[in-house]
């Protein structure tokens, strides 16, 4: 075993390493979905400016994957840890933080956060990344309530980059004199339960449908527990690494899909 890793800025890629990069991810998460014009959208056409991607080879192999996308946070020059894959067969071998110290070399003096699952998130806490949230999901109250904890709303350019051309169904609600962006989750007792993204303007919110039915239950993730859910793990994690970044909203989680 020979294992070696290439990292590449996206404004220097080569075909080779887009490739093989979409290869891995298309193998492990992705199943084939990650295609060359998805890959343009995310990588090529940031709107935040260029990103890293790390592809770790066993010989000439692609085993492993990793991406360091801008994704800069109110103004504040940040990156998100994306596209983190290995084979299976090669799974334990520790090579994500491998891939993650390689990347971060090159913007050492920049944040770089992260959304782990529950299952990633153990390995987030044994390399001392820094957990900037622990979330569950709230049923929705008032705007007031929901402004104090997301009081960052989706800028537009951003809403279209990330979300327009997105296979997944996002809507926008006109709600309580606010303007949200919202997918579909499921059905309860007969009434459609709506997730919010994140608050949007008019004009943002008139670049997407707009939401059609009139009776519906809203939820978002909140790190405030509630008397309905404080026994419940917790399934949502923002954590960060590399210099302090105090808030990240949570719309600022990697589906682009």
């Amino acid at each position: 075993m020979e294992i070696r890793f290439e990292y590449q800025w996206t404004t220097d890629l080569s075909k080779l390493v887009i490739d093989d990069f979409r290869e891995v991810l298309n193998t492990v998460l992705y199943e084939g979905r990650l295609t060359e014009e998805f890959f343009n959208r995310k990588f090529l056409k940031n709107i935040y400016g260029p990103s890293i991607i790390v592809v770790a080879y066993d010989g000439e192999r692609p085993i492993g994957t990793q991406a360091i996308l801008r994704n800069d946070v109110n103004n504040q020059v940040a990156y998100e840890a994306v596209d983190s894959a290995v084979l299976p067969e090669y799974q334990g071998l520790m090579l994500f933080p491998d891939m993650l110290r390689i990347s971060k070399k090159e913007i050492k003096k920049y944040p770089v956060y992260s959304f782990p699952n529950s299952n990633s998130f153990p390995l987030g806490k044994l390399l001392k990344h820094k957990t900037i949230a622990t979330l569950r999901h709230v049923y929705y109250s008032t705007p007031k309530a929901y402004a104090q904890e997301h009081y960052l709303k989706i800028p537009k350019l951003h809403a279209l980059w990330q979300f327009k051309d997105s296979s997944i169904q996002y809507w926008s609600l006109h709600y309580w004199g606010h303007y949200y962006l919202v997918n579909f989750v499921r059905k309860k007792w007969g009434v459609a339960i709506l997730d919010i993204v994140g608050e949007i303007d008019k004009d943002t919110a008139d670049n997407f449908s707009h939401y059609p039915e009139r009776i519906f239950l809203l939820i978002y993730k909140s790190s405030i527990p509630r008397f309905y859910n404080k026994k419940r793990k917790s399934g949502f994690f923002i954590t960060s690494q590399g210099a302090p970044i105090e808030y990240v909203p949570y719309w600022k989680i990697d589906v682009f899909d």
